[in-house]
């Protein structure tokens, strides 16, 4: 499988690196959610310059 991104843990317990898809090429941060409640709510949400452009649950 292709991969489309890279990622790096970092200090505060998410993850910092760049997504490439087609014709994007996003720096992208990944942090932990920390308002999650039960069991359904992502793990860690996803952003670029500031705007939340996903979510990943493990």
């Amino acid at each position: 499988m292709t991969a489309i991104g890279f990622v790096t843990r970092t200090t505060h317990g998410g993850f910092r690196g760049q997504l490439k898809f087609l014709p994007i090429c996003a720096d992208i941060d990944t942090v932990r959610n920390r308002e999650k409640s039960g069991d359904n709510p992502a793990d860690f949400r996803i952003f670029t310059q500031g705007v939340e452009v996903g979510s990943v649950g493990f």
